[in-house]
């Protein structure tokens, strides 16, 4: 499977199947395509979220999640879904 690196904007929450619509700003440059649209991305159990705050990282889990929350995301492409490997909330950029 390809990986994807993807920064973005939450716009929807599916809490029933664990799911996020994440508008797409940035991408790695294989998925430049998607920059600009609208993905579904999958989360699983082995999926790790954290929140954030200046240089310091808290783990939490899927209910923490909202929409309108910039997110940083490692995710698994298949043919079928995108795949969450790891979901950061306002993540500092470093240049």
């Amino acid at each position: 499977a390809h990986v994807i690196s993807m920064t973005g904007k939450i716009t929807e929450i599916e809490r029933s199947n664990k799911s996020i619509s994440v508008a797409v700003q940035m991408t790695n440059k294989p998925f430049i395509v998607k920059r600009g649209q609208t993905v579904r991305v999958q989360t699983n159990s082995m999926t790790v979220y954290y929140v954030w705050t200046g240089k310091k990282r808290e783990r939490v889990t899927f209910s923490t999640l909202v929409v309108g929350q910039k997110v940083s995301i490692n995710a698994l492409v298949a043919t079928t879904a995108i795949t969450a490997r790891r979901v950061e909330v306002n993540k500092p950029r470093y240049r």
